[in-house]
């Protein structure tokens, strides 16, 4: 009963807390299971699938924000020129996507073999082909205020999907993952 009524408190606690900043990813590093050694420097796009995950850091800055989580948005509006592109699902399946908080950052060296340890697990993402997501769950995220923090993205079922993937240019507007304040 306890629990219920904290993840009650807690929700409508995010319904009521203004959005602070948004953050948007400042350096995305692919990490390549095939090139284990490889370093690919950043890039502009990331990319998710079987033996492609994708690191990144943010910078994040000091605010009032009492607590932060992970956003996601795909922009399917045509005029707004915000590449993507999801494969190897049904109309009606969800590409899934775990999100791990980083022990460390990242950086234009940073490979498979030595790409920083995971933490935790903060978020598990679902895309579909429609453009349309939803975090199938999610938790808050340590605030790490005036500080980088770095995330991992990776499939969230590689054995049922292991011929699917999600890729998308990162925008400085609502398309792709974002480090929420609020």
């Amino acid at each position: 009963m306890r629990t219920a009524l904290l993840s009650v408190s807690f929700g409508l606690t995010t319904l009521a807390t203004p959005l602070v900043y948004s953050a948007f990813p400042h350096l995305i590093i692919p990490l390549d299971s095939f090139a284990p050694d490889k370093a690919y420097n950043t890039q502009p796009t990331f990319h998710v699938s079987l033996g492609n995950w994708t690191a990144a850091n943010w910078d994040v800055p000091s605010n009032a924000a009492a607590y932060c989580k992970i956003g996601f948005t795909i922009n399917t509006d045509p005029s707004r020129g915000a590449p993507w592109t999801l494969w190897g699902v049904d109309d009606n399946e969800p590409f899934l996507i775990n999100i791990a908080q980083l022990k460390g950052e990242v950086n234009k060296d940073t490979t498979w073999n030595n790409q920083p340890e995971s933490l935790i697990n903060v978020a598990t993402l679902a895309v579909y082909k429609s453009g349309y997501t939803n975090f199938t769950w999610s938790m808050p995220v340590i605030c790490q205020k005036g500080e980088v923090a770095t995330f991992l993205l990776q499939p969230a079922e590689p054995d049922r999907q292991w011929d699917s993937g999600l890729e998308w240019y990162e925008l400085d507007y609502p398309h792709g993952i974002t480090y929420d304040m609020f």
